[in-house]
């Protein structure tokens, strides 16, 4: 893909991110691509705009947070995506300043293992809840609850399973990505009373 296509892509994306009006001063800087073995991965573009500031009243961060996923057999950190998101803080001019990179997200080096049905805790490192969370894998799509944590049920065939959970939050939206390995659910052991007789 071109230089000049990854940037007008960029640009759009960076306008349906922030919500800018017509009215709306921007700026927009150019990117460039760069490829690894393991992601291909869009330099960050960053716009300032005259737009309300999202974070007024409510707790915010610098970066997108950190998000976590748990169960019986422990806790796994979700790979992170593509993201748009803006700074709490505003520049000198009185703009805040959105950032958008976008990542080609692989399989996750780390799995967690979980048992078909067991409840999962989805959490993330931040003071505050997105306002909207979707888990999908491959063409189905799954709305959760907003909140953090926030729980669901691993009511999936046993094996494999690539998920991934997109997330809007007031500062912008985040994609994220976790491995499951579902293995048959544990069957509860039946013992039988014997009577003792002397």
């Amino acid at each position: 893909m071109s230089t000049r296509r990854v940037t007008a892509l960029t640009v759009i994306l960076l306008a349906l991110c922030l919500g800018q009006g017509a009215a709306a001063q921007t700026t927009t800087t150019s990117s460039t691509t760069s490829t690894t073995s393991a992601t291909s991965t869009t330099v960050p573009s960053t716009t300032s705009t005259t737009a309300p500031n999202p974070c007024t009243g409510q707790p915010c961060t610098e970066r997108p947070p950190q998000a976590f996923l748990a169960g019986a057999s422990g806790e796994v950190g979700l790979t992170s995506g593509g993201f748009c998101w803006n700074s709490p803080t505003r520049d000198a001019q009185g703009h805040i300043i959105g950032v958008c990179v976008s990542v080609l997200l692989v399989d996750p080096p780390v799995t967690l293992v979980v048992r078909r049905g067991e409840t999962l805790t989805l959490r993330f490192e931040a003071p505050g809840a997105p306002t909207r969370i979707t888990l999908r894998e491959k063409d189905v799509a799954t709305p959760l609850a907003a909140g953090n944590p926030v729980r669901f049920a691993a009511d999936y065939p046993v094996g494999f399973h690539t998920l991934d959970v997109s997330t809007l939050w007031l500062q912008g939206d985040v994609g994220y990505r976790v491995r499951l390995d579902v293995r048959a659910a544990t069957t509860p052991r039946t013992g039988r009373n014997i009577a003792l007789t002397g």
